[in-house]
This record gives structure tokens, sequence and C-alpha cells, in this order.
């Protein structure tokens, strides 16, 4: 049997945020099945196959029974963080939010990937996680914060105040969310990634619409009528467009609610999670961020520190991982000093990913050569200098500023200045990753564009 990567999505726009989140290998195994066919079933029986569900689908619920029969590992992308009651598995099953964008969704299909293909090799015998145990799972490490956050998120998911999580691209913003929805499981949970929020349908998709109100407009629940009486997770609301966000300041003001073409509105309640790796207090200085949205959201903030600056959580993490990769790979001595004197800029979705491709090498430790080996091939070390010189016990790092110019220089460079597909690479909108180079003095025209990709992305 050929192994698959079956993508069970009827909408376009989902399959095409999965298929972005996968690996080059991994795409190049996958395939969208619309229909739910005998011959589409007898796929997901083979046992090498990993199937992503989209709770959206027409045929879901005889997708998921058959599925669960057959006793076979998959993902379900969900709307909320509690799946339907009714429907009970015998077997493992990973429920991921439907809006997660395509950065996050790819370290989880990465693990499904690995899981499949080590299954494949007869190292493991399942290929997901159970959402419990992703859920409950604790902040791991022995540093200061590890220690607090979990009364940090026992505080804010007994209030009903609305949440902020700060942090860099990688720390585990979703994790903290995630882990406040659950302590709060009686309340739903909806997510929007606002990275993927256009100002065109932004309202709508937010409130609601009513039939015949634009062209191909039907009766549509927005996400804060979803989310009622719970609560509604704004991923990265950094990039929520400014209009978007004055709809938002003004439905916080009184929590009324009122459909695109309706003639009335309704009250509804709930509290807004947001996570977000932008300076928003510096965005509203230079006016791409409202003034008087940001202390609505700062009613309770959470702000996760870098890796770098909690070294003493690094091993932990790294075991964590490695438990949940394969119960049967260690790291060395040397691997570990390594991975304590790394100062991984992606943070611990970098860690994660490292230790998944350690994984597939053979035998029981995994050494430091093979770490090194991984860590400088990796984007983030384009400048030389992420890892300690051989023979010495010291590094020298580049700062956070210098890694993030190296690698969007080297997109740059592998894009030869093309930015609407650099940002393909880098999963981020045209006009941020625009707005990026800018920031940092990097011209794409330096690397060879005629600027033609550039002004068709402003």
């Amino acid at each position: 049997m050929m192994r698959k990567m079956l993508l069970l999505i009827q909408d376009p726009g989902v399959v095409k945020r999965v298929q972005e989140g996968l690996t080059e290998e991994a795409l190049g195994e996958a395939e969208v099945i619309s229909s739910w066919t005998p011959a589409a079933q007898e796929k997901t029986r083979d046992i090498l196959s990993t199937s992503v569900v989209d709770e959206q689908h027409p045929d879901f619920r005889n997708i998921h029974n058959s599925l669960t029969n057959d006793k076979v590992a998959y993902m379900v992308l969900t709307t909320v963080t509690a799946p339907d009651k009714k429907l009970k598995s015998n077997n493992d099953v990973s429920y991921v939010f439907r809006g997660t964008s395509a950065r996050e969704l790819g370290p989880k299909l990465s693990r499904l990937d690995c899981a499949r293909r080590r299954q494949s090799q007869g190292v493991v015998s399942t290929s997901a996680v159970s959402i419990d145990s992703v859920m409950s799972a604790p902040f791991i490490g022995r540093s200061e914060f590890a220690k607090l956050v979990a009364e940090k998120c026992r505080r804010a998911a007994s209030s009903r105040l609305h949440v902020l999580v700060r942090g860099e691209p990688g720390t585990g913003k979703n994790l903290i969310i995630h882990r406040i929805a659950y302590l709060a499981s009686e309340l739903p949970l909806v997510t929007l990634d606002c990275g993927a929020l256009s100002p065109d349908v932004a309202y709508a998709w937010l409130f609601g619409s009513k039939r015949g109100t634009f062209t191909g407009a039907e009766d549509k629940d927005g996400l804060v009528l979803q989310a009622k009486n719970g609560q509604l997770f704004l991923d990265e609301i950094g990039n929520m467009p400014l209009d978007t966000q004055a709809k938002l300041l003004s439905y916080l003001s009184e929590f009324e609610c009122l459909p695109l073409g309706a003639a009335r509105s309704f009250r509804v309640e709930l509290r807004i999670l947001a996570a977000t790796n932008m300076p928003l207090e510096e965005m509203v200085r230079v006016g791409k961020f409202r003034r008087d949205l940001l202390p609505r959201l700062r009613q309770f903030v959470i702000h996760i520190p870098p890796l770098r600056e909690r070294p003493e959580d690094i091993l932990p993490i790294a075991k964590y991982f490695l438990d949940k990769l394969s119960s049967k790979k260690k790291l060395s001595k040397d691997a570990e000093s390594l991975i304590e004197s790394y100062n991984w800029p992606d943070n611990v979705r970098e860690l994660e990913s490292v230790l998944a491709a350690a994984c597939l090498d053979g035998g029981a430790t995994i050494e430091k050569a093979a770490i090194q080996e991984i860590l400088q091939s990796s984007v983030a070390c384009t400048s030389g200098h992420c890892l300690p010189l051989p023979g010495t016990s010291s590094a020298t790092f580049p700062t956070e500023s210098e890694n993030e110019k190296n690698y969007f220089k080297m997109l740059m460079d592998r894009t030869r200045g093309n930015v609407p597909e650099a940002a393909k690479l880098a999963d981020m909108p045209v006009r941020t990753l625009y707005a990026r180079l800018k920031k940092l003095g990097i011209a794409p025209g330096d690397y060879g564009n005629d600027g033609s990709g550039l002004a068709s992305a402003c």
C-alpha cells in the first residue's frame, strides 16, 4: 500500500491552508478527497495513510464513524474546542481549530507525517495525540515563568476578562490560549486567524450577513454569534485591519451584534482571547493599531519569554517532545549541551521541528552531529553564527534583529526579490512582508527583481 496524506476537505480555502502547512515531500503525497465515495473509504483504511478531516464536510459524521470503526488515527479540523459529544472515539484523534493558520498547522501536520513515516518503518503504532493530552498538558519547564504560568492560566480561565497572550513566534502562545480554553471548558471557543482576514469580508465573518446583502450573500451566523456566551480567539490580532479593529471596538463597547444587512442588532456577550507577536504599543504610535482598542484587550496579559531567556526549560521541553515523537529516542550528553547553548531564534516551534527531524535517523541516541546538521541547514542559521564553534565552549550568537534580517535576506535571495513568492514561503500576507522588508532596509530590487512582483503586491 502507498502512504498518503488524505485531505477530506471540500472548502478550497481550507484545502489551500492545509497544503501550505505541509512539507514539500508530504505535499507530494497528499490527495484531496472532496466526496465520500466507496473508493475514498477504501483509501482511508490504509494504515500507512493519515487523514485530515474538515468538520464542515457534508459527510463528516459518516467519515468520522468509518474512521473510528477502522481504528485508524486522524486529525479533525473543528470550529470549537470540544467536539460533538455524540462522536465517541476508540482510537487517537487530534482536534485542531479550523481557523488555524498554515504556519501553526505546519508543525502539527509534520508530527502526523513523521509519525506516519515511522509507523511504516515499524517504529511506532499510532500517529496522533489525543485532544485531552494536548489541552491538559502543563507548560513544561523549570523556569520561574513555567512555575507561575499554570496559576496565570487558572486565573484567566476563572475570570471573564479579555486575555492577551504576547510572545515571539514559536513561544507557545496558542498552547496558553488552548490551556485557558480547556480550563474553561464549559465555554465554547471559536477561532479566527486575523492574518487571513480580508477587510472586504471581515465584517460579515465576524458579525454575520443576511441573504441578498451582496452578490452571493446567504443568511450566515458570524463568529461572534457562534461564540455566544463563550470565547472568541483572535489569533495574531496585530494583523487585524484597522477598519475591522474599529468595528470590534464598537462591538466590545456594548456587545451589540448587527449582521450585515440586518434591520436591528441583538446582544451577544463573550470574551476575547487574543495572541500576538507584534509590538502593539509601537503599532499604536505609528497608527497601525487603535489606541482605544488596546486597553480593552490588555485586561489580563500573559507574556511568554523567548526560549533563550529561559534556558533551564530547554531540556525538559526537549524530553517532552521526544516522549511524544518516539519513546525510544534519547539525547546524548553532547547533544543536550548543544541544544542548551543554542539560542533558538524560532523558539519552541523550532526545537520541536529539529527533534522531529532528528527522530527520523536510526539509532536509539540522537548525537550532537545530527542536531548540528539539522540546525546548519535551517534558514534561521544563515548568518553562520548560530552554533558554537567546534572545540569551544562558548558561542557568538546573532541578535534577534540580525536573525530576522538574515532570514528575510535569504527569502529575497531564494526568490530573486519576488515578494509575493517570498510571502508564500514565509506564510505571511504580502503587505506584511513588504512592511517588514521596508523596516529592515531590504530592497527586493537588489536581488534581481524588476519590481513587478513587488508592485503587484501593493
